[in-house]
């Protein structure tokens, strides 16, 4: 049995309009039409009819919208390149730990995370930093580092270099597992910073625990609330939205997707630290350099809107 030739949609929509052309498998339409047309005003009154029309014609359209989104190509094309230099870094870091450490190690980190809770400015010992080098804490100060210095864009008109870290820990709460907590971390991160860079002591300000009325210890699960603070810190902070960025490389990917949920507003961006992979495994290589990655999504949720 041979199978019907598939009507396209101009082609019935031209046939409807009487032309002289009209094909005879058009005449059904037309009679259903005419008929169910004729039981409608008999039973509703003519507005009625209309606005039942109208309503069709707009669910139609906000079909096609979504049957339209959902096949959707973006046009803009992602452009790796590292960021400017920001006046303003936002940091959340997660609960340390270090690459094939034994337990010595992982005691003497614990000491360390203690004490700089109340021992900021004395400077690490260079065994403890090298032990410092193999954890996850390692692409923090790498951002630091990197923001930390001149903005070598000489159309840039605001004064060189960071001059504020927001970092934000986690705690354990009811809701959290156990060992989720970052407390200490912050100060550990920032006392690791000073003894590689000790001038920078009266030029950067580390926000710790709180900043303007705002705790920056948060549940590790509550990604709602860490969305929020992070857009916060941008609305109080004292710099305009683009001299700010935050980084997502040391927290979880729970933290992460929240401070992306903070950074969709026009003119924030945010980084993540890559560094060299072995072309096979695609494993970090020891030793690698550690560069950041702008991610701006502006031109993304601009097509999307």
């Amino acid at each position: 049995m041979a199978r019907c030739k598939p009507r396209h949609l101009m082609d019935v929509l031209t046939a409807m309009t009487g032309s002289v052309e009209t094909p005879l498998w058009v005449l059904p339409l037309w009679l259903v039409g005419v008929l169910v047309g004729n039981l409608l005003t008999e039973v509703f009154p003519w507005w009625l009819i209309l606005i039942f029309i109208l309503v069709l014609l707009v669910g139609f359209y906000v079909w096609w919208q979504r049957h339209r989104r959902r096949h959707m190509q973006f046009t803009s094309k992602f452009q790796p390149q590292m960021p400017r230099r920001a006046r303003g870094l936002i940091l959340p870091v997660s609960p340390i730990s270090v690459r094939k450490a034994t337990d010595q190690e992982r005691r003497r980190v614990k000491e360390l995370r203690e004490d700089s809770l109340g021992n900021l400015r004395q400077p690490l010992l260079a065994a403890d930093q090298q032990l410092l080098e193999r954890s996850n804490l390692q692409p923090a100060l790498a951002a630091i580092e990197y923001h930390y210095g001149p903005d070598q864009n000489p159309s840039s008109s605001a004064p060189p270099g960071l001059q504020d870290v927001w970092i934000i820990t986690t705690e354990e709460t009811n809701s959290s597992s156990a060992g989720s907590s970052s407390q200490g971390v912050g100060h550990l991160l920032q006392r690791w910073f000073l003894s590689r860079h000790p001038e920078a002591s009266e030029r950067i300000r580390f926000h710790l625990d709180q900043y303007e009325g705002l705790s920056l210890r948060i549940d590790p699960m509550d990604y709602t609330g860490l969305a929020t603070l992070v857009d916060q810190i941008y609305e109080k902070a004292p710099y305009k939205p683009w001299q700010i960025i935050a980084d997502i490389t040391p927290g979880t990917k729970v933290i992460s997707l929240a401070v992306a949920m903070g950074c969709l507003p026009p003119n924030r961006t945010m980084q993540y630290m890559t560094t060299e992979r072995h072309p096979q495994t695609g494993e970090v290589m020891e030793g690698g350099q550690l560069k950041p990655l702008l991610i701006d999504v502006d031109p993304y949720v601009e097509e999307v809107l």
